[in-house]
């Protein structure tokens, strides 16, 4: 058998591999639906996640990560500023 006899399969299933090299690299399914499994987060398009929350009446987006502020007890945080905003 020959190199090039090896290699005709692959030539039938793609015509043009330099169009074939230049698509941009994206996850396969299965790569996507382990690294969801890990996460234990769902996999679909933003408008199926947010039906999902909805039905189930909670959050399944990831948040926004790092500490939560500060707040003193009754109080409310200046967004802005980071400081109390007395009254209330």
């Amino acid at each position: 058998m020959t190199r090039w006899s090896r290699l005709a399969p692959l030539l039938e299933l793609i015509r043009d591999w330099r169009a074939y090299l230049r698509q941009p690299n994206t996850p396969s399914p299965p790569d996507e639906i382990h690294a969801h499994t890990q996460t234990g987060r769902p996999l679909g398009g933003e408008a199926f996640v947010k039906e999902l929350e909805g039905r189930l009446k909670r959050a399944l987006r990831p948040k926004k990560r790092g500490p939560k502020p500060r707040q003193a007890p009754g109080g409310k945080l200046d967004l802005f500023s980071g400081q109390d905003i007395p009254g209330n």
